[in-house]
């Protein structure tokens, strides 16, 4: 590997972790809220656990937050998807 490549490469790694850092630390302190209902009142020691995952994963956590502004999406099953048209059909 030519050194060029290997600092281009490194500096595109660090410039991503660098980001990752900024936005896990606002996620995990203000943002985990909105995403994940749940986690709202968890304590600081599990928050900080959280961080380093939201730093890796930062582009599909800002993907959720801005696809998702306040409300997430219940889960859909066909179990559910069945109870949910059988309810309807009762009414």
């Amino acid at each position: 590997m030519s050194p060029d490549i290997a600092h281009t490469a490194s500096v595109v790694m660090l410039f991503y972790v660098l980001v990752g850092l900024l936005f896990g630390l606002l996620f995990v302190s203000r943002l985990i809220d909105r995403v994940d209902p749940a986690a709202a009142g968890v304590a600081w020691q599990v928050r900080l656990m959280l961080l380093p995952g939201s730093v890796l994963l930062w582009p599909l956590l800002i993907w959720r937050v801005v696809r998702y502004p306040s409300d997430i999406p219940g889960e859909r099953t066909p179990h559910k998807n069945r109870a949910a048209a059988a309810r309807s059909q009762a009414q």
